[in-house]
């Protein structure tokens, strides 16, 4: 069964996606700027025409890249003007320009942009700018296609587009023109926030992490939905009801005492998917290594030599056929983009190269991101790469270390506060601590608003900055009443304000 599980504390979004009990997805939203599919009201800082380029100021540390051949003859300047259809594409600086982020910003590289503004749903794609309906070429049935591509004709206002998507074939009239302005509306929403405003600014959040990844993820085989907070249990439930109503039944809200991921065995997970070393089922195992110009994974048979006199080639082989399985779900599983290099086993006949690469393709068919194998070269290196859309679960956790100078990574402060806020809810549920005592590094401190969440968690947090913590440690020293853990703040030297 396929399960949706959504954790949120208010501030931060997670979201896992999992199969048979298996994690295959993850994603993480804090606050919604810089998204995939938000939208922005920017201005352009600099033009390139040597590169066809230009960079946008849209709010963010880094200003966002904009290819001048995604800017079209007609878009929006702004929501309430329309580019003449004489504009080439050409651009200035200066200009106030409606945005959209096609790919988060990575490491050291801005977000990049487009001028083609889009709405994704269920089954379309809304286009406020489009001027035309487009039909799935996956479609099949010339009839089918005539129709949708009438009905949304007779729907679309002037200089509307629309993508109508394969899951829409055999779909209900009235379903069809809800969702289509229910997009409208969304986009209606942007738009008056444009009117006036002065750039750089937010317009639309792409419907937040949760709605993009029912989007992308609910369907008929998703079993169930389940989330563990109140206002963003609302918010999915919404959604589901106007565009997946059959499916509203799936949704529960999770009450239990344990965290969500905790019970459902994802933080686990989460924390496997950090390690460099992957193991395989019968004793080999994988070396992942990322760095800033791609990833290179490396195949080890490990302890796994066979059995029953099996040769050589044929262990050889069995090791490769699992890790291929096993590099196309880490890939999916870290978010990896890019280009990533192989190294399998060495292979000495044909025909087993050729079963590891059929192996390896049908596995990466299952990403919706889409992936391309460039195939083996002489040194029996396989090459291929995958669409970076966003930052990597690596990225989004953790940070360069500052103890090897940042030749490893190590957990970024924040992920260790989360954690340890997390550990603090457990504690406050399960044992009705008062007040808690801890250590913690100097970093992760900077990250905490104490009065925040004493006031949200009802707990007292007696917190004293610890220098000699490595950056992605802490120590709970004492959880209970509060009278015992003054006495024990204060013989840590610590004074309670």
């Amino acid at each position: 069964m396929k399960q949706i599980l959504i954790s949120s504390d208010g501030e931060t979004v997670r979201i896992a996606v999992t199969q048979s009990g298996r994690l295959v997805e993850y994603r993480m939203e804090e606050g919604s700027d810089g998204l995939s599919g938000s939208i922005y009201l920017g201005r352009v800082t600099d033009v390139l025409p040597g590169i066809r380029a230009a960079f946008v100021d849209i709010g963010l540390p880094k200003n966002g890249y904009l290819a001048l051949d995604d800017v079209p003859r007609s878009s929006g300047k702004r929501a309430e003007e329309k580019r003449s259809p004489s504009h080439t594409g050409r651009i200035h600086e200066g200009e106030a320009l409606l945005v959209q982020i096609e790919k988060e910003e990575t490491g050291t590289k801005g977000g990049r942009l487009t001028a083609e503004i889009s709405l994704p749903g269920r089954k379309l794609v809304y286009l406020p700018f489009g001027r035309q309906v487009m039909v799935s070429r996956k479609m099949v049935g010339e009839a089918e296609r005539s129709r949708l591509r009438e009905l949304m004709a007779g729907h679309l206002h002037d200089g509307e587009g629309v993508i109508v998507r394969t899951m829409a074939a055999g779909s209900d009239d009235d379903d069809l023109i809800r969702e289509l302005e229910y997009l409208r509306g969304l986009w209606q929403e942007a738009a008056a926030r444009a009117k006036g405003a002065k750039p750089p600014r937010r317009l639309f959040d792409g419907g937040g992490l949760a709605a993009r990844v029912l989007h992308d993820w609910l369907n008929h085989e998703v079993g169930e939905v389940l989330l563990d907070h109140s206002a963003t249990y609302q918010q999915v439930k919404r959604v589901m009801e106007k565009l997946y109503p059959e499916l509203v039944d799936r949704l529960s809200f999770y009450q239990g005492k344990a965290s969500l991921f905790e019970r459902e065995g994802v933080e686990a997970e989460i924390d496997r998917a950090l390690q460099r070393q992957v193991p395989l089922p019968h004793g080999g195992f994988l070396v992942i290594d990322r760095t800033e110009a791609m990833t290179v994974i490396d195949v080890n048979t490990g302890t796994f030599t066979g059995q029953g006199g099996r040769q050589v080639e044929e262990t050889i082989l069995q090791t490769n056929l699992e890790a291929a399985a096993e590099i196309a779900h880490q890939l999916r599983l870290r978010d990896i983009g890019g280009i990533i290099i192989i190294d399998f086993i060495d292979m000495t006949r044909p025909a087993d190269q050729e079963r590891v690469l059929e192996r390896l393709q049908a596995e990466l068919a299952k990403d919706r991101t889409p992936t391309r194998v460039a195939g083996m070269t002489r040194l029996g290196l396989v090459e291929m790469t995958r669409k970076r859309e966003r930052k990597s679960i690596g990225e989004l956790l953790t940070t360069p270390c500052p103890v090897c100078r940042e030749s490893g990574r190590t957990l970024a402060p924040a992920e260790v506060a989360r954690r340890f806020l997390r550990e603090v809810r457990g504690l406050v549920m399960h044992q009705d601590a008062q007040a808690i005592v801890g250590l913690l590094p100097p970093q992760v401190m900077a990250c905490l608003d104490w009065a925040e969440q004493e006031k949200a968690l009802s707990v007292h947090l007696l917190l004293k900055e610890e220098g000699r913590l490595a950056p992605h440690a802490y120590r709970i020293i004492y959880a209970g009443s509060l009278q015992e853990a003054r006495q024990r703040f204060a013989g840590l030297g610590g004074i309670d304000t």
